[in-house]
């Protein structure tokens, strides 16, 4: 099973998401996240 995302990822995340810095595909890509990590 993999670890979970550190708090700190998680954070700068949210951080991205909320001012609509970019599309949530972007930021999946930027931090090498799931989709699902970002919509949820």
């Amino acid at each position: 099973m993999p670890a979970p995302y550190s708090q700190d990822l998680c954070i700068r995340v949210i951080k991205a998401i909320h001012p609509q810095e970019s599309s949530q595909r972007q930021i999946t890509q930027r931090f090498q996240v799931s989709l699902t990590f970002v919509r949820n």
